[in-house]
């Protein structure tokens, strides 16, 4: 059945796109995870018949940035809409240096110079911002700066809430980038949850775990998540498989019941099959299953505390992991305690670490690990 997500229409009928020589889109993810995003985008243009799209990868020197190109006639738009592993996608309007005296003023000053006749055509707008770096001003100054240079210009009404169009001017460092988002929220936030934890996976950090474990579309395979809170990601592997078979688990009874609420509301019940139960006692949990693939947010110190101790934390889940996956199995997970980790992989010796990521989610900066399931003789 399929998950009820929320639909995201493409919103560039009010931008001149027809006036560009090329398709053009600016997409925005976790800093890490551009590797991904380029392997999605091209997979899916692909199964279009777009072939060798220009893509860059960390363009003006910034991480978690791609700028793409096709020629015309590629559903350029249409595709990046449906990345999974993204936060947004814009076109991009213009760009240009930021001096190290009177940015805002500068910035004013650019975004009025503009042709955006779109602004001519809706009842109301709103600037956005994102930054990244240090700077002597905020990002509400400069939605403001930029919000009045545009209202100055057109007339159209600001409105912060119920805006027909979204105008996005971020600030990457000492560069400012001017674009319109191709949908209206983003994209990340695509799972309508009931249940809502004080702290929840984002869907696009979601679908890179399923990539980096390997977990392949097209096989039937069976999916664990011990550590599965709101279910963000089992709900990420029924969209990317239909063949998946799915488990998830996780110690407070409230969560579970939390997430099975949260699958009702997304039509995923018949799809996933949730328990309570603790991953550091998988096997008491699961006595007869066995699984391909354990993709899983473990606690980083944020849920359970900063008292655990987090090798002998690793080295329990790893053992008790090995007992139930099936022999040639992978595992995927986060963790902000690394060195930890490593000594609990080392001690064990029981998987093979296939790929290692440090990715930037904004407040922390953990790292995506991915391991493969050593088989010991004795089996």
């Amino acid at each position: 059945m399929k998950s009820q997500e929320d639909p995201q229409e493409i919103t560039t009928g009010l931008v001149a796109t027809q006036d560009l020589p090329e398709n053009h889109v600016f997409l925005i993810a976790d800093p890490g995870l551009e590797e991904i995003v380029k392997n999605e985008l091209q997979a899916c243009l692909q199964k279009n018949g777009c072939n060798n799209p220009d893509i860059v990868t960390r363009p003006l020197g910034f991480d978690g940035q791609l700028w793409v190109k096709t020629p015309k006639g590629c559903p350029l738009h249409a595709t990046a809409v449906k990345l999974r592993s993204i936060h947004h996608a814009l076109i991009p309007i213009h760009y240009f240096d930021l001096p190290n005296e009177n940015a805002l003023a500068h910035i004013e000053n650019e975004v009025g110079k503009l042709s955006l006749p779109l602004l001519n055509t809706v009842n109301s707008f709103r600037v956005t911002t994102q930054r990244t770096g240090k700077h002597n001003f905020k990002s509400n100054d400069v939605e403001r700066r930029a919000g009045a240079a545009l209202w100055r210009k057109y007339g159209t009404s600001v409105d912060l809430k119920n805006h027909d169009v979204d105008i996005h001017v971020n600030i990457f460092e000492h560069i400012c980038l001017v674009g319109i988002p191709l949908h209206k929220k983003p994209l990340s936030n695509r799972f309508r949850r009931q249940f809502q934890p004080r702290i929840a996976l984002k869907a696009s950090i979601a679908h890179a775990l399923l990539a980096f474990g390997k977990v392949d579309p097209t096989a039937t395979s069976t999916v664990l998540d011990p550590f599965c809170g709101s279910g963000t990601i089992l709900f990420e592997a029924a969209h990317y498989s239909s063949k998946l078979s799915l488990y998830g688990s996780d110690i407070d009874p409230h969560v579970v019941e939390g997430a099975q609420i949260n699958a009702e509301g997304l039509n995923l019940t018949n799809n996933i099959q949730f328990i309570q139960g603790d991953a550091r006692e998988l096997n008491t949990v699961f006595p007869q299953q066995r699984f391909d693939h354990i993709v899983t947010n473990p606690p980083y110190g944020l849920r359970f505390g900063q008292h655990l101790n987090f090798e002998r934390f690793y080295i329990r889940i790893l053992q008790q992991f090995w007992y139930r996956l099936t022999p040639d199995a992978t595992v995927v997970l986060i963790t902000l305690k690394w060195k930890k980790l490593s000594a609990a992989l080392r001690l064990t010796g029981l998987y093979k670490i296939l790929e290692k990521q440090r990715v930037d989610m904004g407040d922390v900066k953990p790292h995506i690990v991915s391991l493969r399931r050593i088989q010991k003789e004795t089996e």
